[in-house]
């Protein structure tokens, strides 16, 4: 596959998975008064820091578009209970970070003619600058160092930061993480997830929210749910009233399509390393997962079966064993 044709695969991608292109209600987000603030350049990144203040770091970077609150609880209280101190994050352009309003929407008819003439994209910031995000962040929570967790997009961040500052992380952990090798079909099952249908118009209510997260969140998890229905409705009653910015998500994206090939920067990473996929994932293919473990000198893969774009018990499991030996 071409540039371009890399490219329209991945516009399906940020349309189903990313809210592009369409500008929704915006409630005021709940939680922003429980957090604490980090300064990087002209972005405000909203954190918070919880377990033994004193014990090692673990720092969990989100896929597009997620919440510090959209991560498994049995992963945080797991964490806790084995003594680390963690630390969650609101990217840039998610919750309680800087919505960077003023970028305005991606261009992606540019962004693509670009990529079809092999140029370098513009977009208005990038992968890099979303991992000296997360060094910001573990200054400000004075963090030296700390085992780094990241999910799909969130993923992406995590390697850019070890590659450039290997003595800031003691172990990685990436989950459904794409090499950026543009052979791979993005998505993975385009029709699964073009099933979601279009995110909510700016008129929307949160009863229309939510039932498009329910939706993109049955196709995500694939075969097999990873929340029962009490947990999965709370949540879905949380996300529903809260800000879901469709130009912010899209930034994301277009950040994460610009990175490119990841495999030679992955090659040098020499952290002790952990890489997870789903066998079902829709969004990410299971092959793209297997590029990165490939390409990471001695690094752990773990293909699980039945799991989608989403992170299941055994998971959870997996992940605090691998930190707890690290």
């Amino acid at each position: 596959m071409n540039s371009f044709g890399f490219a329209t695969t991945m516009a399906l991608a940020v349309t189903c998975c990313l809210l592009s292109g369409q500008s929704l209600a915006q409630p005021a987000d709940p939680f922003c008064s429980e957090k604490s603030y980090a300064i990087h350049g002209d972005v405000r990144l909203a954190y918070t820091s919880e377990g033994n203040q004193s014990g090692e770091a673990v720092v969990l970077l989100p896929g597009s578009g997620q919440h510090a609150e959209d991560w498994p609880v049995e992963l945080i209280d797991g964490l806790v209970k084995q003594g680390f101190r963690v630390v969650r994050m609101d990217p840039r352009d998610v919750g309680c970070s800087t919505h960077l309003d003023a970028k305005g929407p991606v261009d992606w008819a540019a962004l693509f003619a670009q990529l079809g003439k092999g140029e370098r994209p513009s977009v208005a910031y990038t992968a890099q600058d979303m991992a000296a995000d997360v060094i910001a962040v573990m200054d400000y929570a004075k963090a030296k160092n700390a085992h780094i967790i990241g999910a799909s997009a969130g993923a992406t961040v995590a390697s850019w930061l070890t590659s450039e500052h290997p003595e800031r992380v003691k172990s990685l952990v990436l989950m459904m993480a794409n090499s950026g090798n543009h052979l791979n079909p993005m998505p993975a099952d385009p029709a699964r997830m073009a099933s979601v249908g279009m995110p909510p118009t700016a008129n929307a209510g949160a009863a229309e929210r939510r039932k498009y997260l329910a939706a993109m969140t049955m196709a995500l998890e694939a075969d097999e749910p990873t929340r029962t229905p009490e947990v999965l409705n709370a949540w879905l009653n949380m996300a529903s009233a809260r800000r879901l910015d469709a130009d912010g998500l899209a930034r994301t994206g277009a950040a994460m399509l610009a990175a490119g090939d990841m495999r030679t920067r992955l090659s040098s990473i020499q952290t002790p390393t952990l890489v997870v996929h789903g066998e079902k994932d829709p969004l990410v293919s299971w092959v793209a997962g297997k590029e990165v473990a490939d390409a990471i000198p001695g690094a752990t893969w773990l293909l699980v079966l039945k799991m989608g774009h989403a992170i299941n018990a055994s998971t959870v499991q997996e992940v605090l064993d691998f930190i707890e030996e690290h």
